[in-house]
């Protein structure tokens, strides 16, 4: 399958220059949750838990744990599938019960500390 940046005349997709920008209802996935270091077990941990209860409120989150790639590969994978919101877990947000939330345009960035409130207010906003 080849995937152009031209104009589509699907008026559900949405094309820009990160590629594919679909709505709610083409885009695979809703969410990713990101682990910046895989083999580390507490950040494992928590991306997990996350993506259960996100998955766990019929949200359709992507859990990016791959190896041997950088958060630059993490996050253009989830801006290729047109996701609009990253969860970020490394090692500092691992230690602190916290997550890095980052928008697709990266215009906005914000780390809070983790819980099920956040979660849900997630969902609604999604």
């Amino acid at each position: 399958m080849r995937f152009s940046t031209e104009p589509s005349s699907d008026p559900t997709l949405k094309c820009s220059n990160k590629l594919l920008s679909n709505n709610s209802n083409v885009r695979p996935f809703d969410i990713s949750v990101i682990v910046l270091n895989p083999d580390d077990r507490d950040q494992i941990e928590l991306a997990t838990r996350c993506y259960r209860q996100l998955y766990d409120l019929r949200l359709r989150p992507l859990l990016d744990d791959r190896s041997n790639r950088t958060l630059k590969d993490k996050a253009a994978l989830s801006d290729f599938y047109g996701i609009p919101l990253k969860i970020i877990i490394g090692e500092r947000e691992s230690n602190t019960n916290s997550l890095t939330i980052k928008t697709r345009d990266s215009q906005w960035q914000k780390t809070v500390e983790y819980d099920m409130s956040f979660v849900e207010q997630i969902y609604h906003n999604t």
